[in-house]
């Protein structure tokens, strides 16, 4: 009896042995699990921000010539005979920044989004304040003018527009066109309106003829007077 009982506790002690192998061997490769897991979700993150900056580049590839070009085209070209192809083709390069590279910016925690942001903010700042400027200094050169040169130098289009919206056409300020006594503008001076020589109507000196007889600008006769 003695022995059979040692015998078994020798089994038993076998046993408890032989699980504490397994053990030990399966928490030994849970850890190299786990430590193969944290691997390979680390190339995978990696290998996914490789694969976005490459899409990112060859996206950028695609869209920077197209700003470039709508930069030079917005600085150069957008007042010119050509600026409803600039414009359009500003829009153009506007759409696709906004739709093909902006979605596609590598995140990096947003500082990819806040440089690139901070950077058209300087940029597009920059340039409206010197398209200010610029606008200021003309119109102030402008005003140094005489009243027939300062016509001469508005597009016909342009001041009929503007005076249709009670603005000046010289110095684009607001004037009560409406009174019917207003002739100059009281921001610049420029002449608004003037009797005309033919009849005598009080017609805009920015017309080419008179509403009240029909008389060309700087002309004395009415039409079909002898």
């Amino acid at each position: 009896m003695k022995d059979e009982e040692g015998r078994r506790n020798d089994q038993v002690l076998a046993l408890e042995k032989q699980l504490l192998d397994i053990s030990q061997s399966m928490n030994a490769n849970q850890a190299e699990l786990n430590q193969l897991g944290r691997k390979a979700s680390a190339e995978l993150a990696s290998a996914t921000r490789k694969l976005e900056l490459r899409v990112f580049l060859y996206r950028l590839a695609l869209t920077l010539p197209l700003l470039l070009l709508a930069g030079w085209l917005f600085v150069r070209k957008r007042n010119s005979t050509y600026w409803p192809f600039a414009w359009g083709f500003i829009f153009f390069a506007l759409f696709a920044f906004f739709v093909e590279l902006v979605p596609y910016l590598p995140s990096y925690g947003g500082y990819v989004r806040y440089t690139v942001g901070i950077v058209l903010t300087l940029i597009l700042g920059r340039q409206a304040v010197v398209a200010l400027n610029r606008y200021l200094q003309r119109q102030q050169q402008a005003e140094q003018l005489s009243d027939a040169e300062r016509r001469r130098t508005l597009d016909y289009d342009v001041a009929q527009a503007r005076l249709a919206k009670q603005v000046c056409p010289g110095c684009e300020r607001s004037v009560d066109l409406k009174d019917g006594t207003t002739d100059f503008c009281p921001h610049c001076g420029i002449g608004l309106f003037q009797p005309c020589p033919a009849c005598g109507a009080r017609r805009s000196t920015f017309s080419h003829y008179c509403h009240a007889c029909g008389a060309a600008s700087g002309s004395g006769q009415a039409p079909g007077v002898a």
